[in-house]
């Protein structure tokens, strides 16, 4: 897969979403780490740097320097991202965000200022604001935006949570500002119901958009079993013009395994009929999902897969296939070969794109691992009618700690044996 040298990362927390998931500060990792940094006792900074050879010439054409900092109990408290897009020593874009957060330990502010231009002046700042309430949970985001580094704000996004005094009933409403006149141009209004046990059983959606006047609602109603299985979800959407209505019935064999459902559609007349097979000990092992597009009576699609285990139940092979009409296509098989410690260590997919038997498309992917079960390598080789085109190999390298120091990726794009990109990262920490 061909990575743009462009990336433009940020950190920021997400505006559009209920503020419950806003509650920690969300960061980025960079574009080549393996994993986000397991960080030892006293920890105080930390260093990421991608190399980036985009053409195979053996040239560095693209720098990638995240640099993030810690108090003493591992809170993180600035990340500074920069980009070098043609590795001429100067940086082309950095991005800054603060953390700042209150005597209970819970961010509060999230400062980000972006120097789109590399000229060391400040192009645009964002402010993410928390509030929390005596039970600790978020009540507000405020999320305000400088777009042009002018001191004037250009949009604001809001988002707030309430709830009953019996824990049953929470209400998100995000507001937005697009262009910063101190108006609501859109409104999202979100409402849960929870029942005694702390299920949803009715969830409803209101969006308002100013411009032109119309509010669209969508509200789902949820039934359950004595088991605690869902038996019904039906969901409606209603618009000034239109109303649709989906319901879906689920099924379940003695022990609560589902066996299939069948999805509705109203007006189209839709229908979708899924049912399941299972093994005794209770895994899937095959499925068949039948479509009727038009309401018709009328199968128009067929979707079934197989899922196949060995004796101690972990996959070793699955397929997937699809029939329209009277063609039976494509078709898609991955086989699992594992260690002795379950351990992935050689994978097979192959694609059967008109059916006809013969596998088009065939990737392998052979991975080992260190004694930790980390990953130490993995190469993965794609062939189509019979050529090699692609083969991208990554190593890794670990500290006593367990945390990734270097990551290298090398893909031959043409199967000639030759790196036509490569990628670099490195980590260290103090």
């Amino acid at each position: 897969m061909n990575r743009e040298c462009g990336l433009r990362r940020t950190v920021s927390l997400l505006a559009g979403i209920p503020v419950a998931a806003l509650a920690a500060a969300v960061l980025v990792a960079p574009a080549a780490s393996a994993a986000t940094p397991v960080l030892p006792p006293r920890t105080t900074s930390v260093v990421e740097r991608t190399e980036v050879d985009a053409d195979g010439d053996g040239a560095t054409d693209h720098i990638i320097l995240t640099e993030s900092t810690y108090d003493a109990g591992g809170t993180l408290l600035t990340q500074q991202s920069r980009d070098d897009f043609d590795a001429d020593g100067a940086w082309d874009l950095t991005i800054l965000t603060t953390l700042i957060y209150d005597d209970d330990g819970r961010l509060s502010l999230a400062t980000t200022t972006t120097d789109g231009d590399g000229d060391g002046a400040v192009d645009a700042t964002e402010w993410q604001e928390l509030s929390y309430d005596a039970r600790g949970l978020v009540t507000s985001v405020i999320i305000t935006r400088d777009d042009n580094g002018d001191g004037i704000i250009d949009s604001t996004t809001s988002s707030t949570d309430t709830s009953d005094k019996a824990g049953r009933t929470f209400r998100s409403v995000i507001e937005d500002d697009v262009d910063g006149d101190g108006v609501t141009d859109w409104r999202l209004t979100l409402v849960d119901t929870l029942d005694k046990k702390g299920r949803s059983i009715h969830s409803e959606s209101e969006f308002f958009d100013a411009a032109t006047g119309v509010t669209e609602v969508s509200a789902i109603e949820t039934t359950y079993g004595k088991r605690n299985n869902v038996l019904s979800v039906t969901e409606t959407y209603t618009t000034p013009t239109e109303t649709m209505v989906q319901e879906t019935r689920l099924s379940y064999d003695s022990r609560s395994l589902l066996t299939g459902y069948t999805v509705t559609s109203s007006p189209s007349g839709e229908t979708q009929v899924h049912s399941v097979t299972r093994d005794r000990r209770g895994h899937e092992t095959g499925y068949t999902t039948t479509y009727d597009h038009e309401g018709d009576g009328v199968i128009d699609a067929v979707l079934s897969g197989t899922w196949t285990y060995d004796s101690r139940g972990r996959l070793v092979a699955d397929t997937t296939s699809l029939t329209l009409g009277s063609v039976v296509a494509p078709i898609l098989e991955t086989v699992y070969e594992r260690d002795a410690r379950g351990r992935d260590i050689r994978r097979v997919q192959t694609f059967d794109e008109d059916g006809d038997g013969t596998a088009e498309h065939v990737e392998e992917v052979v991975s080992t691992y260190d004694t930790h079960d980390r990953p130490l390598s993995t190469v993965s080789t794609v062939t189509v009618g019979g050529d090699v085109i692609e083969i991208r190999s990554t190593t890794w390298v670990y500290d006593t700690h367990g945390r990734v120091l270097s990551e290298i990726t090398e893909t031959d794009y043409l199967g000639d044996g030759t790196i036509d990109e490569r990628w670099v990262f490195t980590s260290t920490m103090s």
